[in-house]
């Protein structure tokens, strides 16, 4: 894999969409290496469960694309808070060849959803690479400066089906 242009890497960028529907509210963020290392995602699930009174049992999370476990290498000091967080088994780090490692940020993810307390039956995660498929995504980091952008519209629909209440 060629080493990423310099400047920010928004291919690591994870949208993450949360709902209650129940209140009804909804949650949009981003979160890349960083974020995810810093538990941004339990954090605001924490909110919402606050702010709105409803139960992370009670939402539903999806998980868009961003950049796969199959393409992004990190040095150990960007692995090190996963390794930390992660049990080597559940797939969110391995080694790639000596030195560096795969991390896989949608597991990571996944895996912090359903540890603050979201059903794993109420999560959905697009399990896609924006790095790899050049025809499906944009991605800064394979393309550089002159890569398009991607836009997340989220919409909430006055009248949902009782399944979701």
């Amino acid at each position: 894999m060629l080493p990423p242009p310099a400047g920010r890497h928004h291919c690591g960028l994870f949208p993450i969409i949360l709902t209650a529907p129940c209140v009804p509210a909804i949650g949009i963020l981003h979160t890349g290496r960083k974020g995810t290392a810093t538990q941004l995602l339990p954090a605001a699930i924490a909110l919402m469960c606050q702010e709105y009174d409803v139960s992370a049992k009670d939402m539903f999370a999806a998980i868009g694309p961003g950049i796969g476990g199959c393409c992004y290498e990190v040095d150990d000091a960007s692995a090190e808070p996963f390794m930390t967080q992660f049990p080597v088994d559940v797939g969110v780090y391995w080694p790639s060849r000596p030195g560096p490692l795969y991390l896989n940020l949608q597991q990571a993810l996944v895996l912090q959803l359903c540890s603050a307390g979201v059903p794993s039956r109420r999560v959905w995660s697009a399990d896609l690479c924006k790095a790899c498929p050049p025809e499906w995504f944009y991605s800064y980091r394979r393309d550089g400066p002159q890569s398009g952008r991607m836009l997340n519209v989220v919409m909430m629909e006055a009248n949902m089906p009782p399944a979701f209440h």
